[in-house]
This record gives C-alpha cells, structure tokens and sequence, in this order.
C-alpha cells in the first residue's frame, strides 16, 4: 500500500516545492514554474505559496501533494524513457554473450 504521507522538501517554499515537481516530472522549468500557481489555486494554497513547505498542517500537505501532481500535468516521460532505457539495457546486456 502506498503512503498518503507528504514530506516536505527541505528549505523550499510551498511553490517552489510545486514547481520542483513538475521538474521532477519532465516539464521544462518554465513552464513547471508556469503550472505552479494554477496548481496552488486548484488546492486552495495560493495565500501558503511563499510559506515555507515545512509549516504547512497535514491536510495542507495533502493538497500540496495534489498540487504537485496536478503541476506534473499528468506527465509520465520521465518514467517511459526509464522503461525504455532499461528494456534496451537489458536486452544490449543480453545479446552480447
């Protein structure tokens, strides 16, 4: 079962933290930073962007994990690419003996 338990980044705002994982998730920076306050806004943390990430409350956290999913814009590149790296290893792996 997966965790519903949000950590923080470390040092981040509540925003930067947005934008850092729509990074994470294959946006190019600008338009994670773009994604970033529509996020915040669908989650009701607008007024929370500039807090530090690490004094919001639980449920706060919960929608900042929301608000970093829905920056991603639903964005899966980065775990096809790792899929396909990783079959073409394993089968460059296989024919070479």
């Amino acid at each position: 079962m997966a965790s519903q338990q949000v950590a923080p980044s470390p040092g981040f705002t509540v925003r930067e933290s947005v934008v850092y994982a729509g990074w994470l998730g294959c946006l190019p920076w600008k338009q994670a930073d773009d994604n970033a306050d529509a996020a915040l806004a669908r989650v009701s943390l607008s007024r929370q962007a500039n807090d530090p990430a690490k004094s919001l409350s639980g449920g706060q956290l919960r929608r900042l994990g929301i608000a970093q999913s829905l920056a991603r814009n639903g964005t899966d590149c980065c775990w096809m690419s790792l899929l396909q790296v990783s079959t073409r290893l394993k089968e460059s792996t296989f024919n070479t003996y």
